[in-house]
């Protein structure tokens, strides 16, 4: 995926969220676990790439299984889907910035609708596939165990549609 302004802050805000969280976990695990250096950057990978993977993931979810509202999901305007469309097209800032006041003022329904039929969606299944295909690429160097196979399993039940 080519590297766009979208994609630049989407990662960077959910980096220092939570990646970085999972990233360190992973990496301490291995520290306590008494692994090298090398084997602890390469868990810190992998749990940051878990974690972008789960986020797209989840950025994805009031798109596809129906209208989020009858399911009671909120909208994110700085989800995935939304950014991605917002760089391909710019004219649904006019909706969103009827929320600089009060976001009631924003038309949910039609930023949905909107970014439903655009590119984002795409973008985002593309962005998912990306972070679980490195997150599965840093698991393989690992040797096999139950643990590995979990965490591949994880991976795996994400990326069924």
């Amino acid at each position: 995926m080519p590297l766009t302004p979208a994609l630049c802050d989407w990662t960077r805000r959910n980096v220092l969220s939570a990646g970085s969280l999972l990233g360190k976990s992973c990496q301490g695990a291995l520290l306590l676990a008494g692994h090298s250096e090398q084997w602890q950057k390469q868990g810190f990978l992998f749990g940051k790439h878990l974690s972008l993977a789960w986020q797209a993931y989840l950025d994805l979810e009031p798109f596809l299984c129906g209208s989020p509202y009858s399911l009671g999901i909120s909208l994110n305007l700085t989800s995935a889907p939304v950014m991605f469309h917002l760089e391909h097209d710019s004219s649904l800032f006019k909706e969103i910035d009827k929320g600089i006041n009060s976001i009631q003022d924003v038309d949910y329904v039609k930023v949905y609708d909107v970014v439903l039929n655009g590119p984002g969606i795409n973008y985002t299944k593309q962005l998912q596939k990306e972070h679980s295909e490195k997150a599965m690429e840093v698991l393989n160097v690992f040797e096999e165990s139950d643990a590995k196979t979990a965490l591949s399993n994880i991976i795996v039940a994400m990326n069924r549609e």
